[in-house]
């Protein structure tokens, strides 16, 4: 008999039937058993008894590929198919877990380290529209931040994983890579001594000055400030923020402080500088967003005309503009209330097209009852809008309503397409509530059963009518 090798044999074998032989031997023989557990225990088994795990992340991508085809049965293959990888990562998480809980830290942070530094090198997002990839990569840091947060890691190991974060952190390959997470949320956990304290803030103003944005900048330097409160470098935060208040939440964070202490003349004065920097940045909404924060402090004072100038300039170029109105109805004097809604009435656009119907100024003619300037907005905005206000509407302008709807049911008719044949449908029952409609609608079906009779989806239609 031919003398075969055991890697042979091995190589060879499959590997379920290999692993049934492995324990049923094992139950037969204690040395064996005994041997067997001594070199592959969770505990015991070191980096090199493992596969290559950054291999088997690549191969994870390679292996999973986006395929379309086109009407000739010809195949294209690009990308990676993004369940298909994450179902052969999550194999790798679910080792690092195995590991941790027999208490080996040493694979897992291999595990994690691979998943981090080859993920945002493989990933794109065209073909990760559900995230499948990125809540793998949340998942090895998520799991890095266990284990810090854990304390399990020898002085030595923490070192050796503080110069990796170091040097991974400044890679610009994983921006956007993270769905609910980020990588530096890793550097909390380095500062359990002076030199490393150190070290991470002198990494965090190498991050500032290569930063690629200002709203990257913006985010450094709150976290850098954070680290500074929470270390109690007091007088260092303050000089922090001072040297950068054009950024809005640093001015936002030197706000609440101030306003904690109830100095609204440094407040109003804070807030009106930031209000200079975003006009000269024509950041129009954080123009909006300093007044309200200048509106809350007035409120808070009392200031009853600087309450009614700065809400009714709000109303117009704010973000909530009902909030505003609110406001100005609260404060306003009864006996000015009139002319401030007139006032407020004539200055809204009502809205159409690529503007938008205004609602809140139909909803305050409704409260003022200025039933003309309704129907004129809603006649401007389309019948959609005398649909909606028709209750409103109905009362004084019945025989106009009849005939916008008339003449819109009779437009769309011409069109041949199903949304137009559902517009007619929906309107002709709408038409059917006024005066005189079921008769109008009984005729308008009648006439379109024989000249539109070949439209087989509009016919359906009518006959929900």
């Amino acid at each position: 008999m031919e003398n075969i090798s055991l890697e042979e044999i091995i190589k060879n074998t499959d590997s379920k039937i290999l692993k049934r032989w492995i324990l049923q031997y094992a139950k037969n023989h204690a040395s064996f058993e005994e041997s067997f557990r001594q070199s592959f225990s969770p505990q015991q088994i070191s980096e090199k008894q493992v596969k290559d795990y950054a291999a088997a992340i690549y191969a994870a991508f390679r292996t999973n590929p986006f395929q379309t085809g086109n009407r000739y049965g010809d195949w294209d293959v690009y990308g990676f198919d993004a369940d298909g990888v994450r179902a052969d990562l999550e194999k790798l998480l679910d080792e690092a877990d195995y590991y941790l809980k027999y208490n080996n830290s040493k694979i897992p942070v291999q595990i994690c380290k691979s998943m981090i530094e080859i993920i945002p090198e493989e990933w794109e997002d065209q073909f990760d529209y559900e995230g499948d990839v990125q809540v793998m990569y949340d998942g090895a840091i998520d799991r890095l931040e266990e284990m810090l947060k854990a304390n399990i890691f020898s002085s030595e190991e923490k070192q050796e994983l503080f110069e990796w974060y170091k040097e991974e952190s400044q890679e610009h390959k994983h921006e956007d890579v993270g769905l609910n997470t980020d990588l530096n949320v890793l550097q909390d956990y380095f500062m359990d001594s002076k030199e490393m304290l150190e070290q991470n803030l002198n990494l965090l103003d190498q991050k500032i000055n290569l930063a690629q944005s200002s709203y990257e900048k913006e985010r450094l330097i709150i976290q850098k400030i954070a680290i500074l409160k929470d270390t109690g470098m007091t007088e260092e935060m303050k000089n922090m923020i001072a040297g950068n208040l054009n950024f809005v939440e640093v001015r936002k964070i030197k706000l609440d402080a101030i306003l904690q202490e109830k100095d609204y003349e440094q407040a109003v004065e804070l807030i009106e500088q930031g209000i200079v920097v975003a006009e000269r940045l024509s950041h129009r909404g954080t123009v909006s967003d300093w007044k309200d924060e200048l509106l809350k402090i007035y409120l808070l004072q009392n200031d009853n005309p600087k309450v009614l100038s700065l809400a009714e300039d709000l109303l117009f170029h704010g973000r909530e503009e009902r909030k505003y109105y609110q406001i100005l109805k609260a404060q306003t004097p009864k006996d000015e209330w009139l002319d401030t809604v007139n006032r407020i009435i004539q200055k809204m656009k009502s809205g159409s097209g690529i503007f938008g119907f205004n609602h809140l100024r139909a909803q305050i003619l409704i409260e003022h009852e200025k039933w003309e300037q309704l129907f004129e907005q809603c006649k401007k905005g389309g019948v959609q809008y005398v649909e909606e206000y028709e209750k409103q509407l109905k009362p004084l302008f019945e025989k106009e309503i009849f005939q916008i709807y008339l003449n819109y049911i009779e437009q769309e008719a011409t069109i041949t397409d199903q949304k137009s044949y559902e517009n007619v449908g929906r309107v002709l029952k709408c038409l059917k509530t006024l005066k005189g409609g079921k008769e109008k609608v009984q005729e308008l079906i009648s006439n379109y059963r024989v000249v539109y009779k070949r439209r087989k989806n509009m016919m359906a239609v009518l006959d929900q009518v």
